[in-house]
């Protein structure tokens, strides 16, 4: 079953083992930088690990956009060996 847990001090390197393929690579970026961009804007910033049971299946972070009254999914990345299974569309 899918369910997210909000990236903590405790778990924050465990996304860092979430791998894409070599061609995503340029489109999805860095989910180091991402963390770093949730914790300059920490009161607008969503980051969460997205698992399946016990599996690490990848990461989604949102935003609150204040002056637009609205959220914005800001990366979703689902690692290479989840893909097209799903994951992603129900992560959504």
């Amino acid at each position: 079953m899918i369910h997210f847990e909000k990236i903590t001090e405790d778990n924050y390197r465990d996304c860092q083992d979430i791998e894409v393929f070599e061609d995503q690579i340029s489109f999805i970026g860095n989910i180091s930088r991402s963390l770093a961009k949730a914790y300059i804007f920490y009161e607008t910033s969503y980051p969460y690990i997205i698992y399946n049971d016990d599996n690490i299946v990848g990461f989604i972070m949102y935003r609150k956009l204040n002056e637009l009254k609205n959220y914005l999914i800001d990366k979703i990345v689902i690692d290479k060996k989840y893909q097209n299974k799903g994951f992603g569309k129900k992560s959504i």
